[in-house]
């Protein structure tokens, strides 16, 4: 029997769907909170900071429970019913990695362009 095309990538495209939520959000957040800021102070570098922390204390929680409420059955233990906190740890350190690693490639990123052309020769 074929599986249909959802069915095959179904995490896939719930790992993206919580991405793509939890960054609009976020995003959504991050611009209220940077226009409520600016009308109180003038610092374009605290309001950058602030706001980059905000994106961060909604995106990172918010992408958290999404996606533990939808792999929560993928941590229960199908014998004894109890939630297998190694799977939890698993995925935990799993999204960690990536997250941390794709983080770092953004800022080289944005980071190598200013780089004089003498150090990078």
């Amino acid at each position: 029997m074929k599986n249909s095309f959802y069915d095959r990538y179904k995490n896939i495209i719930l790992f993206n769907k919580n991405l793509l939520v939890s960054g609009i959000i976020s995003f959504i957040v991050g611009a209220f909170f940077t226009q409520i800021y600016a009308q109180h102070d003038g610092n374009h570098i605290v309001n950058s900071l602030i706001t980059l922390a905000m994106g961060y204390l909604v995106y990172i929680p918010l992408f958290a429970f999404l996606f533990y409420r939808d792999n929560k059955a993928k941590y229960v233990d199908p014998l004894t019913g109890r939630k297998n906190s190694n799977n939890i740890k698993n995925d935990v350190k799993k999204l960690f990695t990536a997250f941390s690693i794709s983080k770092q490639i953004y800022c080289i990123k944005n980071i190598y362009p200013l780089l004089p052309t003498c150090i990078i020769c």
